[in-house]
């Protein structure tokens, strides 16, 4: 007869029930590598770099930490300097004259030095800081003293730069003055 098996015996039945299970197992362990090699090629930090002339993205100031968490491992973040250590290069990025000047007088008031007070070759919206790699912390107390209320862009320099800091005062620096902000300068009474 035709298409007609005769009963399976206990050894095949056995056999089926092992390859059965040796072929799941097959596809159990296949699935997990799949999975392991999917997420170490495509990772999930989802940061999109932007182009800054550092190279790096751009960082928006958060107030520094008083204290560590003691959970989490220290970095070697290094001291910040000084003010009468750190030299700055003031450039106004606005078509406010003199902006330059009376922000590079509140940047000596605090102690800074100041080695170059210029227009910056193109306009800022938005007060933007050059600082060197290690001079992040720095960047972050000047912005944190001296643009209060800002959210004070903050990128790596160029290599080369002679500098520690550069400032480059935005279009939302000059807002915040003829509004009375904090570092107004005070007005000559005549």
């Amino acid at each position: 007869m035709a298409g007609r098996h005769g009963p399976p015996s206990q050894t095949t039945f056995y056999l089926s029930l092992a390859t059965a299970a040796l072929r799941g197992l097959l596809v159990a362990a296949a699935l997990a590598l799949g999975f392991f090699v999917l997420s170490k090629a495509f990772p999930t930090d989802n940061t999109v770099p932007t182009g800054t002339p550092g190279g790096q993205p751009p960082t928006t100031i958060s107030p520094l930490p008083t204290e560590q968490p003691t959970d989490q491992p220290t970095r070697n973040v290094p001291e910040p300097k000084d003010p009468s250590d750190i030299t700055l290069q003031v450039l106004n990025g606005t078509d406010v004259s003199g902006l330059a000047s009376d922000t590079a007088a509140i940047l000596e008031e605090a102690g800074y030095q100041i080695s170059t007070i210029a227009d910056a070759a193109t306009s800022y919206e938005v007060t933007t800081l050059f600082h060197k790699a290690k001079r992040k912390v720095d960047a972050q107390l000047l912005a944190q003293a001296i643009f209060p209320g800002l959210d004070v862009l903050l990128e790596i320099a160029e290599d080369g730069v002679k500098v520690d800091i550069t400032v480059n005062v935005g279009a939302d620096y000059a807002a915040s003055l003829e509004e009375g902000g904090a570092n107004a300068p005070e007005e000559e009474s005549t």
